[in-house]
């Protein structure tokens, strides 16, 4: 049985559910809805297959992702932007058929672990909540992040990025493990402190997993700063003979 895996994926769009148990969901290349196991995607623009059948897979994920959503409410007794979202789950059983403006989908989603997925979606709260400043969200966020051992480095990575430099550098290097860092948020905000401290392979080593363009820049920036150190220690050496 084939298992179609949805690794730590963060989505944006707020979902939304009806009395008839109908999930529905706007992006801006896609509407979707979800009744059961049986997904349908409308797609705004012309996109490739592969494309297409990732949303229907998104979108079969929705009432979990609907439903971790309101799960982590309760448990921190907070609102959550509905604009997040996040799941790490596994679909079986998945089948698809194009229809004239979209696909159709059906399959099977599995949480892999319940813990982790609110966890994950609260650290993906908490980002949103700190680019807000928003305090009352944010801290309950980051509490519950720490806990759990799968996103405590990214937390980390936040809480350090929300202080002045030397003190954020002093707690990465006490807390961070760097190769625990899921987020592209939190790796570009580690990247960005370790160039200006001069960590260039550092930096380098981390933003080789980042995705973002912002993070491809800062890579190139510590590539041109490690190369220019290089070449200035080169000719220091050479100096002496």
């Amino acid at each position: 049985m084939l298992a179609v895996i949805m690794a730590a994926s963060v989505f944006t769009g707020s979902i939304s559910a009806d009395s008839a148990g109908i999930f529905r969901e706007e992006s801006a290349f896609f509407n979707s809805e979800v009744q059961g196991k049986i997904a349908k995607v409308t797609s705004k623009k012309k996109l490739s297959n592969g494309a297409l059948q990732a949303a229907c897979r998104r979108a079969l994920s929705m009432p979990n992702r609907y439903q971790l959503r309101q799960s982590l409410q309760r448990q921190t007794e907070q609102i959550l932007p509905t604009s997040v979202s996040f799941i790490d789950a596994s679909i079986t059983n998945f089948t698809h058929n194009r229809t004239a403006d979209g696909v159709e989908c059906q399959g099977d989603v599995v949480v892999n672990d319940e813990s982790y997925n609110l966890a994950g979606l609260a650290i993906v709260t908490a980002w949103a909540a700190a680019e807000k400043n928003d305090l009352k969200l944010l801290r309950p966020m980051l509490k519950l992040a720490l806990s759990h051992e799968k996103t405590q480095s990214d937390a980390v990575a936040l809480i350090a990025s929300q202080t002045d430099a030397v003190s954020g550098l002093a707690y990465l290097d006490q807390h961070l493990v760097p190769q625990q860092i899921t987020l592209d948020q939190g790796k570009l905000a580690v990247g960005k402190m370790w160039l200006a401290d001069q960590r260039y392979q550092a930096v380098i080593d981390l933003m080789s997993s980042c995705d973002q363009t912002s993070c491809r820049q800062v890579s190139l920036n510590a590539q041109v700063e490690l190369e220019a150190l290089e070449q200035q220690q080169a000719d220091d050496l050479s100096s002496y003979f």
